[in-house]
């Protein structure tokens, strides 16, 4: 069994026979959007690869997305058109480039001026800054010590901005970079120790703490020197993520209710 996003959309030539859609939902940055037909039919066509399989089969795990992927799928189904194109980011040249010009050193003002201004010679091609990435410019743009490449590095990071308590973080990372400290990884709770998670705080709490270890890695590959602990950051996700597969496995297993507990079967009356 593969548990994957929409990546798995990314044309990956594995032996799957069958797809199942959890959701048909993805999050797009600002808000949870449905996905578009051609989505569905790219995810789903993973199943049943030439070569693997003779046949695959696609389905999800509620009725009305079922009917909406069977629907997809029909033979006559004919997807809407859509317009083909896609966006592009600044490098760390185009950044200097544009701060000269602007006479700036603040990068959210470079970023802001790329995405409005910014035009190119193909029809396919448009700006491409999200919203989350201007937000740590501007986090980033508090430390000016810092060359504009590596703010522009750190705007790309992956963090959840839904959580203020990791971005509050990230910023006091941020600084102790700027100031040339090593950021060092405590050792793991000891909450995350146990078995299993005793509550649903505590299970969201381990998966909070999944979020600050990966993006302590990705720092870690990109900034060496200030985040040093990138070993110890894959020991002690690997832990936390047995943790929470042993608390999920558990939850697993108390959704059906033992043999005794469950209620007992209507008979049907004999005709007579």
């Amino acid at each position: 069994m593969l548990v994957s996003t929409d990546a798995i959309a990314m044309g990956l030539n594995l032996p799957i026979r069958t797809v199942c859609f959890s959701t048909l939902e993805k999050w797009d940055g600002r808000e949870d959007v449905q996905l578009e037909p051609w989505q569905i039919l790219q995810i789903g066509g993973r199943a049943g690869r030439f070569g693997w399989h003779e046949q695959g089969f696609v389905g999800a795990l509620t009725r009305r997305d079922a009917e909406r992927v069977a629907q997809v799928f029909a033979p006559e189904f004919q997807p809407p058109a859509r317009a083909l194109g896609t966006t592009v980011r600044p490098g760390a040249e185009h950044v200097a480039v544009l701060a000269e010009a602007l006479h700036t050193d603040r990068l959210a003002q470079v970023l802001a001026a790329f995405r409005r201004g910014m035009s190119f010679d193909s029809e396919l091609l448009a700006p491409g800054v999200p919203e989350d990435m201007i937000a740590l410019a501007e986090l980033a743009d508090r430390f000016p010590a810092v060359p504009l490449g590596d703010r522009l590095t750190l705007a790309t990071a992956p963090v959840d901005m839904r959580q203020e308590w990791l971005v509050r973080e990230y910023g006091d990372w941020i600084a102790q970079h700027a100031a040339g400290r090593p950021v060092r990884l405590a050792p793991l709770s000891a909450r995350f120790a146990g078995e299993r998670a005793a509550d649903d705080d505590e299970l969201q709490a381990a998966e909070g703490e999944a979020r600050r270890l990966t993006l302590y890695a990705w720092l870690g590959f990109r900034f060496a020197a200030t985040f040093p602990d990138l070993h110890e950051a894959g020991t002690q996700r690997v832990a936390l993520d047995r943790f929470i597969e042993r608390t999920l496995a558990q939850r697993g297993h108390r959704r059906r209710p033992p043999p005794a507990a469950r209620a007992p079967r209507a008979r049907r009356p004999r005709p007579r």
